[in-house]
């Protein structure tokens, strides 16, 4: 089953999704499934943890202790950073 998840994850970040969210989210609380997402290679750290490219199904499982973050509304697909100096536009 790990190998299906992982190709219907490629699928899906590759545009052409083989299950429906419902579908896989459902398959992989089954089968303990918790890769999401892209392996950054030579990214720039965030200012602030991006919480919202985990898979998390209860808000009370994010260990935030002693640490800064900022909660924002999840809109689903899409993950944006954004960081202003002094109202300019640094990096996103």
């Amino acid at each position: 089953m790990q190998h299906f998840l992982e190709k219907a994850s490629a699928m899906y970040y590759s545009g052409h999704p083989i299950l429906s969210d419902e579908e896989f989210d459902a398959l992989a609380q089954l089968y303990n499934y918790d890769a999401v997402g892209h392996t950054v290679t030579d990214g720039i750290p965030h200012l602030y943890r991006m919480y919202s490219l985990q898979k998390v199904f209860d808000v009370n499982d994010i260990d935030v202790t002693g640490a800064a973050y900022v909660r924002t509304p999840k809109l689903d697909g899409a993950a944006v950073s954004l960081q202003y100096i002094n109202g300019t536009l640094l990096r996103l």
